[in-house]
Order: structure tokens, then C-alpha cells, then sequence
């Protein structure tokens, strides 16, 4: 799992382990089920006459020239989001991106908190998470001493009727002073504020470009797909984060209160060290390439020459 791949056209070099998991490199190809949907999917792309992607260039340029040099007709246009809220109908027009209701009481707690003071938690729509996971992380967020924004999803509660029937006694009288626990965020809006100093997320695709996006540092802490893919590019390529847990840990066994002690590390060097310190740097350049890949550079003109090309009933 820790040998590297070093002979794709455009990735610097990747562990095995870090693959997306739906290869799952431990079973027999013969009889793993995903992998000839995800060899199809890759086989019929090339026949695209366009292929629009949700990011922008600079973050990415190196896979996007190798892509294009093997025949590829790609377009980086993101991130979609930004470039709807920096668009001249975004007054007119409002899209709706969240799935679920979103509780904006939390944007009046996070206005009385202190500048970058607050980590963001959040695992996405989709991704299940067990009860000992979610009790487990409340020790953690409890030890860490750091003000935070928790989204726990009601399908999250397993089958509990309230976050105190969830959540361990002592995190819950804690959480009063320093913590806000919402069944949805509005994501945007929340990350975007300027009290938070970090996002501790699943790595979906949609998180990582948003956080980096507005220059928010990030916790990865991901569940399936192709999470723990996003992440090592977040940690090691674009330098902008750090896993919750260690490497080490990652392998071997080790017992829940060893991950907690892990875990309350990570949070604390994210939100306070020297690390959390540099992520946050290269997420603030990484924010500036997005905005201006929208506002004028490459993300807006290839949707101008793409809208061009359909209008006139053609594809250059």
C-alpha cells in the first residue's frame, strides 16, 4: 500500500493507499465490481466533445496539460460557485446548492467570536458516521480548548432523540461557552466568515474547493470515494492542511483513546501551530488564484468561448 506511483502523466509521485477507493487495489480485478464501471467511465470520456470541470487551472495545471496532450478535450471552469457569486445576475438570480434546510443561527453565534477562533466541522450530506466516531470527536473538540462550529446531520443521531441523549454529559455543559452544534450550515456563508480559522471535513470535492476557495485551512478526515485522494493533494501538493490522523495511525490498530488524543493534537495545530500557520497562507494565495481564474482569468474565458461555441451551434 505504501509503494508509489510515479508514472502518471501530470501527478507527482502517489501512494498506492492514497488511490481513490473505489479501485480498491487489495481485491482480485476479476471480482471487484466497481472497477469496470470506473474503466467504462474513463473509456467513454474520451469520445466528449467537452468535458467541464468543477476547478480552475492554476490549481491543477499540470493534470489538465497532461489530460489535454493525450487527446482529452477539457475545460476547467470553476469554481461554479464563485463564479456565480461573482457574476453580474448573482443579485437576480440565487442558486440553490444545499440539500438540506440550512439553520443560519449559527452565522449570529459566529459573529461574536474572535477572528480565525473557530473550527468548522462538517462531513458533508451523504457520509455516514458512526455514534462512537461522532462521541469520540466530542472528546476531542472537548480537550482541544478551540471554539467550534458542528454540523451533525439528523441521520447522524443513531436513532437518538437529542444531542444530549448523543453526546458524552461534560461535552454537552462545555459546549455552551465555546461550541455550536446546527443539523445543517450554510456552507458558503460559513466559511467565508471571518472567524473561522479552519474546516475539519469528509475531503468531498465540493468542501476541499470551497475551503480553498476562501482560504480556509483543512482538517481532512475522509470517509470514502475519492476523499483520501483530495486529501493528499490538500496535505502534500497544495500544502493547505493535514490529516487528523497520523500516517502511523492510519495502519495499524490502535485504541479510541489513543485516535482522541491524535485527534485533539491535529485540531490544536490546524487552529494554533506553526503548521495550521503555513496551511493557512497557502490557502489565502490559493483563494486569490480562484478569485481572479473567475473575475477575468481562465475559468471565465472558458466559459465565455464555450458559451460562444454553442450559441453559434458548433464546437471548436
Amino acid at each position: 500500500m505504501d509503494r508509489e506511483i510515479d508514472f502518471i502523466p501530470g501527478l507527482s509521485p502517489i501512494a498506492v493507499k492514497d488511490l481513490p477507493k473505489g479501485f480498491n487495489v487489495e481485491l482480485d480485478p476479476e471480482n471487484n465490481p466497481a472497477l469496470p464501471l470506473i474503466r467504462n467511465l474513463f473509456e467513454n470520456v474520451k469520445q466528449a466533445d467537452r468535458i467541464l470541470v468543477n476547478s480552475f487551472f492554476e490549481l491543477e495545471r499540470a493534470v489538465v496539460q497532461s489530460l489535454r496532450e493525450a487527446g482529452l478535450h477539457l475545460d476547467m471552469v470553476g469554481p461554479l460557485f464563485m463564479m456565480h457569486s461573482l457574476s453580474s445576475v448573482s443579485n437576480h438570480v440565487t442558486a440553490a446548492a444545499s440539500l438540506l434546510p440550512e439553520d443560519t443561527s449559527c452565522l449570529t453565534w459566529l459573529d461574536k467570536q474572535q477572528e480565525t477562533s473557530v473550527l468548522y466541522v462538517s462531513f458533508g450530506s451523504i457520509a455516514p458516521m458512526e455514534e462512537h466516531t461522532l462521541v469520540d470527536l466530542a472528546h476531542a473538540l472537548e480537550a482541544s480548548n478551540v471554539n467550534f462550529l458542528w454540523v451533525i446531520r439528523p441521520d447522524c443521531m443513531s436513532g437518538k432523540a437529542s444531542l444530549q441523549q448523543l453526546l458524552p454529559e461534560a461535552f454537552m455543559e462545555g459546549m455552551q461557552d465555546r461550541g455550536c452544534v446546527v443539523p445543517w450550515a450554510p456552507q458558503l456563508a460559513v466559511l467565508g466568515h471571518r472567524s473561522i480559522g479552519a474546516f475539519l471535513t469528509h475531503c468531498g470535492w465540493n468542501s476541499v474547493l470551497e475551503s480553498l476557495s476562501h482560504g480556509v485551512p483543512i482538517l481532512g478526515f475522509p470517509q470514502d470515494a475519492e476523499q483520501n485522494t483530495n486529501l493528499r493533494f490538500v496535505v502534500k501538493d497544495w500544502k493547505v492542511g493535514l490529516p487528523l490522523f497520523s500516517e502511523k495511525q492510519q495502519k495499524e490498530p490502535c485504541n479510541r483513546r489513543s485516535m482522541c488524543s491524535q485527534a485533539e493534537c491535529s485540531i490544536a495545530e490546524i487552529m494554533r501551530g506553526d503548521v495550521g500557520t503555513e496551511a493557512r497562507k497557502h490557502a489565502l494565495e490559493w483563494r486569490k488564484a480562484a478569485v481572479e481564474a473567475c473575475i477575468s482569468g481562465s475559468s471565465l474565458l472558458n466559459l465565455q468561448r464555450i458559451a460562444n461555441e454553442l450559441i453559434t451551434g458548433h464546437l471548436a
